[in-house]
């Protein structure tokens, strides 16, 4: 399985992982970690650095990941944070932080969105 929840299910958990355009060119490492009730869209690649390492992401629960954003490397994307659409992240982003560019500039901290997804 490339995406797994960090604990065991039971019949009372769910796991919500919403791909926009039904995660077109969307390419993730098996050795990746999504929380849930994330959102990503399409042309997202969570994958390792170099290719010798096992290092894959972990993105935390609440995120959105925009199209053709790229995350690399064992970094962590922190609770209810927004990589904007074409972002390359490698380095870890604290919780609900907004980030967008390719020069992983956090735009704003401690984001507290009005709706939820």
């Amino acid at each position: 399985d490339c995406i797994r929840n960090t604990h065991e299910l039971t019949d009372t958990d769910y796991f919500l992982l919403t791909f926009n355009h039904s995660g077109f060119g969307t390419v993730i490492h098996p050795n990746a970690v999504i929380g849930n009730n994330v959102w990503i869209e399409h042309h997202v690649l969570l994958g390792q650095k170099t290719g010798l390492s096992r290092n894959a992401p972990t993105i935390e629960d609440d995120c959105v990941l925009g199209a053709y954003a790229i995350v690399l490397g064992g970094v962590t994307i922190g609770k209810g944070s927004v990589v904007g659409a074409g972002t390359i992240i490698t380095e870890d982003i604290p919780p609900n932080s907004i980030v967008y560019n390719k020069k992983e500039k956090v735009i704003k901290k401690n984001y507290k969105p009005k709706n939820q997804y």
